[in-house]
């Protein structure tokens, strides 16, 4: 699958800049940004488009215009600017909106005017989605002699048009960014449409607001062959390094064809039809002829593609000096560390993380610094392409080593936290040092993180100073240049990341008061009467901004008790996921809440599976996932074993001066009350499923804790003791996870913000 995205007019200060930005694989394109909004940026003209323009300033000839929801065709000549001609359409104009109507859409069909389409064809159109009123989807209709059926779209899949993962309904990836002229492709092939004639197209929006220009087709000709980015030396594509001897881990060597960005094959971890397995596998080679000489500096890279349905928990690079294989980077949750024998240590050179797994569907540059791994100076003759999960679908492609990266960010441990601080007057200023200029004071620690010095893939975040140095008023940019009104050019204050390509950064967002204060922050809500100017830069959120993962998941009842421990001070609540096929989500809790009961009751004994994640307005947790197995022969007594936990500590641990109780029984069959008991003192009874009980106020000591369940007969059955401590504050630990009564299967799963993506393989990379 590919998507070109050809950033144009940015309107969001009040400077003009150029810059050149490089998109792997394809070639380097232009960002311009236009000093305002009431004119064409370079004068650009439908004819200097890439491609052949179907329409710009008006639908073609003897349409039919249509419009549903609400919308309408409304033409404007600025806010925004049109990137071509002189006009563009806008969904929902202003003064047009109808929140009754989420979907809205216009179109056009029976045009005298058709396009005619070519084999390799591209698809395109412009897109600027306003900030301040952002859609969920944005969707691109096209229709030929019969219908309408061929659609692609962006984001959350909320529109319901088409079939999933057909050419009625293509999915491309998220949305675009906003505030700024985007180029949207599509393959014509992905949509069903080559070789086809056009007669229509559709503009479709869940929500918000987008304005759109010019459409029209790229020729196959016209597409350039995907170049070798500068300082790139490739040691492996097409096929393996002379005298490589190849070896597998439950893997195989499988090449296959037109399936990859640079030549003609790629080489694809193995996977059965069924995906039912979880499993490591990995397939290598050593002893290559000629050796990857890695010098002071250099960056390893590899080409990695994931099917969305069938994405691995964690994938692995590893490189062989010749010596040892002490050499790894690892990306998603740590598996095959904990469950792989003799493949090194975390934190060290030979197991190295790096971050979270890259997006699914789509063709990622993986990139580790030779100094990660322990390889600058040496020379590489072998590497090993390992993955960990439920039979996922991998491949990879052309892997080398560059002198220049091409975004690698560092750890966040290479970073320091921007503190936001404050004079009397309103002023604000951004300082890694809590200090800061005279006269101001802090107002938020750890505003936001960013890098100290340059690093690969960071530009510098200018601060200019105006007034006298004892009450300076200062501003921000990634701008060099700004103009007028005294203020003076005061150097780099840190430096960010200019767009969001960057896994993990968030919006830097710019606004002003009335007086023109400037206010810096990624979470939008801090910003009251305030105006938005735009996104400044991306940053990286506090170290804990997004809540830590909740552990030591227990599966109980059959099914109908899920508890977990709650490990974060930060979350706004918690979501609860389960798996029907595909993980669904049956439940939000409010924070501080450590368990849910099923509204359903015990299902029938079988297997269950549940996973729950920590949830703040930055973010999703790690998710902590529990499975749950019984096979029921003959009959069983009413009153089995039971199972008390305690939702904070573990046996032996510190607790905090309020907790909860919870008892598990392993049958909820004919319980009458569960009691609940400290040094052999009654607390509480509980009558009903879930059995939990809250002891408020406990004043500090050591505890023995025991839970007592009686059944309809009388016949009752006390827990095994757990001793706690109260008057100790106790340290997040390490998640955990713990299963009654059955077997136990466990992982935790990354957190994620990307869109599932809906395709099976990668799709053909168009070169011809």
């Amino acid at each position: 699958m590919l998507m070109t995205l050809l950033l144009l007019a940015a309107p969001i200060s009040d400077y003009s800049q150029e810059r050149l930005k490089e998109i792997i694989p394809g070639p380097a394109v232009k960002e311009l940004v236009s000093e305002s909004l009431d004119h064409n940026p370079d004068g650009i003209s439908p004819s200097s488009l890439p491609g052949q323009v179907w329409f710009d300033d008006s639908v073609p000839q003897d349409s039919s215009e249509h419009a549903e929801g609400g919308d309408g065709w409304f033409w404007v000549t600025a806010n925004p600017v049109a990137i071509s001609g002189g006009k563009s359409h806008q969904s929902r104009n202003f003064g047009q909106l109808d929140s009754s109507k989420t979907t809205h859409r216009h179109y056009f069909e029976d045009t005298l005017n058709e396009l005619v389409l070519d084999p390799g064809d591209k698809l395109f159109t412009y897109v600027f989605l306003d900030i301040n009123n952002m859609p969920g989807e944005i969707m691109l209709e096209w229709r030929d002699a019969r219908s309408f059926e061929h659609r692609a779209y962006w984001g959350q899949n909320n529109i319901g048009l088409g079939i999933d993962g057909t050419s009625s309904r293509y999915y491309v990836g998220p949305l675009p960014k906003a505030n700024t002229w985007v180029r949207l492709e599509v393959p014509a092939k992905a949509v069903g449409l080559e070789e086809a004639s056009l007669n229509g197209m559709s503009f479709d929006l869940d929500a918000g607001r987008a304005t759109f220009d010019a459409a029209g087709k790229l020729a196959a000709t016209e597409l350039p062959p995907p170049a070798t980015p500068s300082g790139d030396s490739v040691w492996i594509e097409d096929g393996l390094p002379a005298g490589a001897k190849t070896a597998t881990v439950n893997d195989v060597w499988k090449w296959v064809e037109n399936l990859s960005p640079f030549g003609l094959l790629a080489h694809e971890s193995f996977v059965s039809v069924t995906h039912n397995t979880t499993v490591y596998r990995s397939h290598s080679f050593t002893g290559a002829q000629t050796p990857m000489q890695v010098n002071p500096g250099d960056v390893l890279f590899t080409y990695v593609w994931m099917d969305p349905s069938a994405k691995p928990d964690q994938i692995m690079l590893q490189w062989n000096d010749g010596i040892s294989w002490e050499h790894r980077a690892f990306w998603g949750e740590n598996y095959i560390g904990r469950q792989v024998t003799n493949i090194g240590a975390q934190g060290t050179e030979s197991q190295r993380y790096v971050g979270g797994l890259p997006p699914a569907g789509t063709w990622y540059r993986l990139e580790v610094p030779a100094s990660y791994v322990g390889l600058e100076g040496k020379a590489v003759s072998g590497m090993a392409f390992s993955i960990y999960g439920k039979e996922p679908t991998v491949v990879w492609d052309r892997s080398g080593k560059t002198s220049r990266s091409s975004g690698v960010p560092l750890p966040l441990s290479a970073t320091t936290s921007i503190w936001r601080l404050k004079t009397d007057d309103g002023y604000y200023a951004y300082d890694a040092n809590d200090q800061g200029p005279a006269t101001y004071f802090p107002d938020k620690k750890n505003a936001f993180f960013a890098y100290p010095n340059q690093a690969p893939g960071t530009v510098p975040f200018y601060r200019f100073r105006r007034s006298d140095s004892t009450n300076p008023e200062l501003f921000y940019s990634q701008s060099k240049v700004y103009d007028g009104n005294g203020w003076r050019l005061d150097g780099a204050a840190f430096y960010v990341y200019a767009d969001a390509t960057t896994t993990g950064t968030l919006p830097l967002y710019l606004y002003h008061d009335a007086q023109f204060h400037y206010f810096l922050t990624i979470n939008q809500t801090e910003a009251t009467n305030m105006s938005l100017d735009g996104i400044a830069a991306y940053v990286l959120p506090p170290k804990e901004a997004v809540p830590t993962s909740p552990s030591g998941l227990t599966i109980a009842g059959r099914g109908a008790l899920v508890v977990w421990r709650d490990t974060s001070d930060n979350e706004t609540g918690f979501q609860i996921e389960r798996n029907d096929g595909g993980w669904i989500v049956v439940a939000n809790v409010a924070a501080n809440i450590t368990h849910y009961a099923p509204q359903s009751g015990a299902p029938p004994c079988g297997h269950v599976e549940y996973r729950v994640r920590a949830v703040n307005e930055l973010g999703f947790s790690n998710s902590v996932q529990g499975e749950y197995d019984c096979t029921r022969i003959g009959s069983q007594p009413d009153s089995q074993a039971l199972v008390l936990r305690i939702t904070g500590p573990r046996n032996d641990d510190s607790m905090r001066g309020s907790f909860e109780m919870v008892a598990e029984p392993s049958d909820l069959g004919a319980i009458a009350k569960v009691e609940f008991f400290a040094n052999g003192i009654k607390l509480g009874e509980v009558t009903s499923a879930p059995y939990v009980f809250v002891w408020n106020d406990v004043p500090p000591g050591t505890y023995n804790l025991t839970t007592t369940v009686t059944d309809a007969a009388g016949a009752s059955t006390t827990s095994a003791t757990i001793t706690g401590t109260v008057g100790q504050t106790m340290p997040p630990p390490t998640p955990k996870l713990t299963l009654t009564p059955a077997s136990s299967r466990s992982r935790v799963e990354r957190g994620e913000r990307a869109v599932p993506q809906r395709i099976s393989r990668p799709r053909k990379y168009q070169k011809d």
